[in-house]
Parts: structure tokens; C-alpha cells; sequence
């Protein structure tokens, strides 16, 4: 859904500043830094549970005849674990590119599977799970992320049709910018904050039990003595 905005529109997009690429001079490209991997969907749309985070720093190419989301093989382990668990997901290569395939009778079973979060600047924009899979066969589903063992998609994301169909899309020729309007995206700075925030709530937790330990250690050995 790839669309020329009217200047009057009333329409609010957030979305991203263009960057370049010598490899894609004519493409629509920018800088993606983070994909988060929600555990499952929360009744808290402005709250995320991060199960996983890859840092990838890398440009994402916006193509809207491609049908699939498409990188680097580096990041298939981690994507696959993320599937596998609850459908007994497998990897398969073909034309030089590694699919997953997992076991589901229908859209209706990636219920439980791990929302994605990409995130341009400021904001963090989700795709849900229906958005990542098509049926290949009967009881077989293929994620529409593929992998490249290719040297050319090292540093690069193409987002095709599971992007396209999440958000109505616009290109600003006049500011350099792509613009996405649908689900309201979060801020990428608040889910760092939450993130690490949970994560030394639970190191204080787990430090507190260690020290009650070694008091109780400590009076044990003092009270035998």
C-alpha cells in the first residue's frame, strides 16, 4: 500500500529520514537499529514484553514488489528459535535462500507466536505473526522472512509485503522521508527504559536473595563455632 500522500491530507505519519546506498542508488532506504521480539501480545498496547533483542544497525530497503522480508542468514538461529517452540518450525534452503517452514492447520495457530518490532529513529513498528507466515502446503505454513548466506544482504533488511500490509505507507519526495500511518508505533525509548528497567529490577531481587544467604551462612557458622 504504497501511496503519494496529498498535501492536505490530515493523515499523521511518524516514520524515518531517507539514507543512501551505493548498491541501491534508486531504492527507498533507512537506517534500521533494533528488532525486538515481543513474548506474545499484551493487553497493554503501549507496554511490550521483550522476550529477544537483535541489534542489527543495519539499512532497510522498502520494496513493494517483493514478497517476502529478507537478510542476512546470520539472523535465521535466532529468528527460527523464536518460531520453533510452539510449531515445530524447520529451516529448508531453496534458490539460494533459507526459508522456515513450521506445522500449523491454519493463520489461527500464530496466535502464540512472538510479535516483531522494527525499530526506525524514535518508534518502534509492529508486525504480527499473521502477517509473517502463507500456506505452502496443508498443514504447512512458510515464514515470509527469508535468509541470504549472500555477502550483499550482510547489512541489509528488504521489507516487502508483510511490512506493506501492516501500515499504509508514504513517500516524500520533497523531505527525503517515509512515512507509516496504521497501529500506533511505540517509543523505541521507552521500551529501552522498560526493558532494562525489569532487567536490574530483577537483579536486585536476585542480589537480595544472595546476600540473605550468606547472612544465614554466616550465623551458622558462627552460632557452631
Amino acid at each position: 500500500r504504497s501511496i503519494d500522500i496529498p498535501k492536505n491530507s490530515k493523515e499523521t505519519f511518524t516514520g524515518c529520514n531517507i539514507t543512501k546506498n551505493s548498491n541501491f542508488k534508486e531504492s527507498w532506504i533507512c537506517d534500521l537499529s533494533h528488532i525486538y521480539i515481543e513474548d506474545d501480545d499484551d493487553t497493554d498496547e503501549e507496554k511490550i514484553e521483550i522476550k529477544d533483542t537483535i541489534e542489527v544497525n543495519s539499512q532497510a530497503i522498502f520494496d513493494a514488489k517483493s514478497y517476502y522480508i529478507t537478510t542476512s542468514i546470520k539472523y535465521l538461529t535466532q529468528i527460527l528459535d523464536e518460531f520453533e517452540d510452539e510449531n515445530n518450525c524447520k529451516s529448508f534452503i531453496r534458490n539460494d535462500f533459507t526459508y522456515i517452514n513450521c506445522d500449523m492447520n491454519s493463520l489461527n495457530d500464530t496466535k502464540k507466536m512472538p510479535f516483531l518490532y522494527f525499530v526506525f529513529g524514535n518508534f518502534a513498528y509492529k508486525i504480527k505473526p499473521d502477517k509473517l507466515f502463507t500456506q505452502s502446503q496443508k498443514g504447512k505454513f512458510t515464514c515470509l522472512i527469508r535468509f541470504s548466506s549472500k555477502s550483499d544482504y550482510d547489512n541489509i533488511w528488504i521489507l516487502g509485503y508483510p511490512f506493506f500490509s501492516s501500515y499504509k505507507i508514504k513517500f516524500d519526495y520533497d523531505n527525503n522521508f517515509i512515512g507509516f500511518n496504521g497501529e500506533k508505533p511505540l517509543d523505541f525509548s521507552k521500551i529501552v527504559k522498560d526493558y532494562y528497567s525489569g532487567i536490574f529490577k530483577d537483579k536486585r531481587i536476585l542480589f537480595g536473595l544472595i546476600g540473605t544467604c550468606c547472612v544465614i551462612f554466616i550465623l551458622i557458622l558462627f552460632f557452631r563455632s
